[in-house]
């Protein structure tokens, strides 16, 4: 899937205004303004309104039937956490996730962070983050790493077969839960 250079999030809380939102779209097209329009509606939002994730996918769906958009468009899963994924699977094209935090490592050193915000991970005694060769799950259900902070420093190529190994583990992870 890749997204358009600019790509809007519509947000339409009741389910009624996917014609409407789509055809402002299509006027923005019509001004030399390339958009790709995203549905979306947080779980928080579903459980207000009493609908659901299939709603939104409906909703898309003909809207872009009866507005006769032949470009690409998509079904975002808005604010979702592994608690509540499942319900967005079958109807979302991406997902928005909600994490607790998220660690970017651009050295080669473990951020002394984790340890103190995550004491649940096993590690190393340098700081690493042990993980399983196979799947690269560490010591917390649905928590992955590679590269750097599971072997020290090492190559790129190294950290992308992690990535890729970790990548397949969590699929495994999220559709068994299906």
């Amino acid at each position: 899937m890749i997204l358009g250079k600019y790509s809007m999030g519509i947000g339409d809380r009741f389910g009624r205004q996917g014609r409407a939102q789509l055809a402002a779209v299509q006027k923005a097209r019509e001004r030399g303004v390339e958009i790709v329009p995203v549905w979306n509606k947080s779980h928080r939002e579903h459980s207000i309104v009493g609908t659901s994730p299939a709603d939104v996918r409906r909703e898309a769906d003909e809207a872009v039937e009866a507005g006769g958009w032949t470009e690409p468009y998509f079904v975002d899963a808005d604010h979702v956490g592994l608690g509540n994924v499942d319900l967005f699977l079958e109807a979302s094209d991406f997902f928005t996730l909600d994490v607790d935090a998220a660690v970017v490592a651009i050295v080669n050193d473990p951020n002394p962070l984790i340890g103190r915000t995550t004491p649940e991970l096993k590690r190393t005694d340098w700081g690493g983050i042990i993980v399983d060769e196979e799947t690269c799950a560490t010591s917390m259900s649905g928590v992955y790493a590679g590269g750097d902070i599971v072997t020290g420093a090492a190559t790129v190529i190294e950290a992308m077969g992690a990535a890729r190994r970790a990548a397949r583990a969590m699929n495994k992870h999220l559709t068994k839960r299906t």
